[in-house]
């Protein structure tokens, strides 16, 4: 793993990632009454439009990821959730979010999906699981992180906050998605930069991996 740079590369993604899903799913339904002003039972619609992209991002990213390539649709995807996380951290009415919780599922489906064949394209067989032996614990623990330090930030150090900066108006959760949101944008523009050399899938194994499933 160490020597890999394509391996080193979609860990830190994965773990960048999870910053910004980790706060989303711990803080979503009080995103609902205080940033969207509306009834929390709108938050059942929005997992439920969210799951509905998921499938059809997963439909979709297979015949995508054959044509344009895996990898491609691994980083395009990852920085189109980032940018995605940063405009919902914005919205303000349930109409915008239910159409940004659509593409939030079309992002995550397409990653989660890609994840599969790269695994089985960059990993030589007889290290396929110990090599996600280290990358499901590590992802998962990120995501317990994210989500207890963004519950007891948006609890303790961001209670009452109200701040203005730039013309925009920011409140304790949505400048907790709005962080998460750059930090994956941060991992999507490390991921081009990092897999620059690896544009189109290879049939044969390697000894790099260029895997991960986005939490």
């Amino acid at each position: 793993m160490a020597g890999s740079r394509t391996l080193r590369a979609i860990l830190t993604a994965a773990v960048f990632t999870t910053v910004g899903t980790g706060a989303l799913n711990t803080l979503e339904v009080y995103f609902v009454p205080e940033n969207l002003h509306a009834s929390p039972s709108w938050y059942g619609s929005l997992q439920a439009v969210f799951g509905a992209g998921t499938i059809g991002g997963a439909l979709l990213s297979g015949r995508l990821g054959d044509r344009a390539g895996h990898t491609r649709v691994f980083r395009s995807g990852l920085l189109l959730f980032g940018f995605l996380l940063i405009g919902y951290s914005r919205t303000t009415n349930i109409p915008a979010a239910l159409v940004v919780s659509v593409l939030f599922g079309l992002a995550l489906g397409a990653l989660n999906t890609v994840s599969s064949p790269l695994i089985l394209q960059e990993t030589p067989r007889d290290h396929l699981g110990r090599i996600m032996a280290v990358f499901d614990p590590i992802s998962q623990l990120a995501s317990l992180i994210s989500a207890a330090l963004s519950g007891v930030i948006a609890g303790t150090l961001l209670d009452g906050f109200h701040g203005h900066w730039a013309g925009l108006d920011f409140g304790r959760i949505d400048l907790i998605f709005l962080v998460g949101g750059v930090s994956t944008v941060a991992a999507g523009l490390y991921s081009f930069v990092a897999f620059h050399r690896h544009c189109t899938p290879t049939t044969a194994p390697s000894a790099s991996v260029e895997s991960s499933t986005v939490p």
